[in-house]
């Protein structure tokens, strides 16, 4: 029964996204030629039934996904691999972020200049540098060559500096750190699609960090899982004191 149901989703997914619709209008074609030939049996021609029954068979079976091993080192990468924020962020209308500082994201020019210029929407998720017992841990979770005090004290005064010129951007301080960064650009929209990095332990160079990048059309679960992650963090933290 399972089966069934997956087969059915299978195909009305792709249905929905215009895929194999040939193959499919075939063999519906041949589904309603055997029907109507068991109820109504041509003479002599039981072959032609059992001809078109075997083509419906295979059309069906060529509408399958393929079945492989998924080349890991194709989906998980390392910060070598990162797409230049400017090409990263390129039409994006909203972009969520969420980061010990974020500061390198945030003293990149590109956030201004691809998105805030352009009427967007950001919002930012960064360490409350008052939590202490969450600070000592990134401390020690970063790497060594992070200076995480002096890279969140820089992304305050660039986050104010956004607030106060842009209406559009506003930022949050996370109690704790949840062991992960993330950049999601337009989360509620069907084009949608973010990176999630993970920190590791006591990784000696930032670079060995692996992220993992998500579109919402290759995997709406897991973008939508992604996005409601980063919601649920935005709704239990609160705002800079002014």
């Amino acid at each position: 029964m399972r089966s069934i149901v997956q087969f059915l989703r299978r195909v009305l997914d792709d249905l929905v996204n215009f895929r194999n619709v040939d193959a499919y209008v075939v063999a519906i074609l041949g589904v309603i030629m055997i029907v109507l030939g068991v109820l109504n049996p041509p003479d002599n021609q039981i072959y032609l039934l059992v001809i078109t029954a075997g083509m419906v068979i295979l059309l069906f079976r060529e509408t399958a996904p393929p079945s492989k091993e998924v080349d890991l080192d194709s989906v998980l990468h390392t910060r070598r691999s990162y797409t230049p924020l400017h090409e990263f962020l390129q039409g994006a209308k909203t972009v969520w972020i969420c980061g010990p500082s974020n500061y390198n994201v945030l003293r990149d020019a590109a956030l201004q200049r691809e998105v805030l210029d352009r009427g967007g929407e950001v919002r930012v998720l960064l360490q409350d540098p008052e939590a202490e017992s969450s600070m000592a841990i990134l401390r020690q979770q970063l790497d060594p060559t992070s200076d995480l005090d002096h890279d969140i004290h820089g992304a305050l005064l660039l986050l104010d500096k956004m607030r106060a010129n842009n209406g559009k951007a506003d930022y949050k301080m996370l109690p704790y750190n949840p062991g992960f960064s993330m950049l999601i650009v337009n989360p509620t929209d069907g084009g949608g699609y973010l990176t999630v990095e993970f920190f590791g332990f006591h990784n000696k160079l930032i670079d060995e960090r692996m992220h993992i990048v998500i579109e919402r059309r290759s995997s709406q679960y897991w973008f939508e899982y992604w996005t409601k992650q980063y919601q649920s963090m935005w709704d239990a933290s609160k705002p800079r004191p002014q």
